[in-house]
């Protein structure tokens, strides 16, 4: 008895494979019987005896054999229901026989080899698991030494994500505040600034590099001898600073920011360098100016002032308001036709009259 076979008798009983045996080609029988007078006689019985051998095995595919060409020479070939061998129904029964025991060898050859295939695959698979045992118990301590140097790099990688994201924010809470940080070493002159400090002077950081004259520079012309004078009184005193100037950009616009400076003192005691912020604070210059005009307004209005000279003065606090601007008052003259300008002190005296 075959492998194969022996492993199937041990799924299903033998009474469970030659029952199937007669099932199919009793099926067969029945199905045939209607489909005879289309000449279907033969060619029914071929799937029962593939069937049987393929979930049966070697013994029930013979089975459905030799069940099949008596249910044939019975039922369908005359005389019927009688066993009884004609001369002329020699080559066909004789025929179907061979080629039902041709399927039924192949399709148990089949079988077999699909065994084998299953059975070399599960030697396969045990060598396989076998070399990877092996393999695992030599690489074990590697894995260990691994799993050591794993956990450093994902402690130091947490420690670095945690430094970038605390740079992320510190970048955006400057944006958003309008503050930048600097540093300035007094001794080598190398100043270092953060990119929302490029931005308050004007300066793109990818294309810029920073330094105390450039620094000086961007300071507005009317406040260098000032800044230079404060920060050469707090070096000698080895103190801090906090100053409000002027930034004159590249772009002509004009900023009023607030610098603070704290010193770090090196062994000798002296200033070694300073660190600290740059804020913007244009909008409450802005803000406290035009408050202030409007104070200075109601006080003109309140003790008399000429009317011109008060318009004289809203203009004034216009520009201020708004750097660059000249602000001009008009009023429509009583014919409805022409605008006369009542004023407008930093216009041209020449504007003024055209108008």
């Amino acid at each position: 008895m075959l492998k194969s076979d022996l492993g199937l008798r041990r799924v299903a009983p033998a009474v469970w494979r030659y029952g199937l045996s007669i099932l199919s080609v009793a099926i067969s029988t029945a199905v045939t019987f209607p489909l005879q007078s289309f000449g279907v006689r033969t060619s029914l019985f071929f799937p029962a005896v593939l069937l049987s051998t393929w979930f049966g095995g070697t013994g029930p595919g013979l089975l459905a054999v030799l069940l099949s060409t008596l249910s044939i020479n019975f039922f369908f070939t005359e005389p019927f229901l009688a066993f009884q061998f004609s001369a002329r129904d020699v080559p066909t029964t004789v025929a179907f026989f061979f080629s039902a025991l041709v399927i039924s060898s192949w399709s148990t050859s089949r079988k077999r080899a699909e065994n084998r295939l299953r059975d070399s695959e599960y030697e396969l698979r045990k060598a396989r698991n076998e070399l990877e045992a092996k393999v695992e118990e030599r690489t074990a301590k590697l894995s260990r030494a691994n799993e050591e140097l794993q956990s450093e790099i994902i402690e130091r990688k947490s420690a670095e994500e945690k430094i970038r994201r605390g740079k992320a924010f510190l970048a955006e809470g400057q944006r958003i505040s309008r503050t930048g940080t600097w540093s300035w070493n007094v001794a080598s002159g190398k100043v270092t600034w953060s990119e929302e400090h490029y931005r308050i002077f004007g300066f793109d950081p990818g294309k810029t590099k920073s330094s105390f004259q450039l620094f000086m520079e961007t300071v507005h012309p009317e406040d260098r001898s000032f800044i230079k004078q404060r920060l050469d009184e707090a070096i000698r005193e080895r103190s801090g600073f906090d100053l409000e100037f002027r930034l004159a950009l590249p772009d002509g616009a004009i900023k009023h920011v607030q610098g603070v400076g704290r010193p770090a003192l090196g062994p000798s005691g002296e200033v070694d360098s300073y660190i600290g912020t740059t804020v913007d604070i244009s909008e409450r210059k802005r803000g406290e100016a035009l408050f202030a005009g409007e104070k200075r307004l109601l006080e003109m209005i309140a003790t008399g002032v000429p009317l011109k000279e008060i318009l004289n003065v809203l203009c004034q606090i216009i520009e201020e308001y708004r750097p660059g601007t000249l602000a001009s008052i008009l009023l429509l003259r009583s014919d409805g036709l022409h605008l006369a300008s009542v004023a407008g002190p930093s216009l041209p005296k020449g504007w003024r009259q055209e108008m």
